[in-house]
């Protein structure tokens, strides 16, 4: 996600009885700042009978990458002891 902020000066020349004065300054400033942005999710395979459907189920996490990664060891250290 990118942000950006523009600033500065904008100049414009006037008409009087003796011709045109002043004249036209354009400037200015521009900021961006650039984010990333992650979502994370989970996605569990399993199966209810050896030879069964293999059923899947997302589960979303947001932007808690920590969490969804917790959840993912958890849930492989208990099918290795089944």
């Amino acid at each position: 996600m990118t942000d950006t902020r523009h600033g500065g000066r904008f100049t414009v020349g006037g008409l009087s009885r003796g011709g045109l004065f002043g004249g036209y300054t354009f400037g200015g400033r521009s900021r961006s700042t650039t984010r990333t942005v992650e979502t994370a999710f989970l996605e569990i395979q399993y199966q209810l009978d050896r030879n069964g459907v293999t059923y899947i189920t997302v589960v979303p996490f947001g932007t808690a990458r920590r969490d969804a990664e917790a959840l993912r060891t958890t849930i492989a250290r208990l099918a290795q002891n089944v």
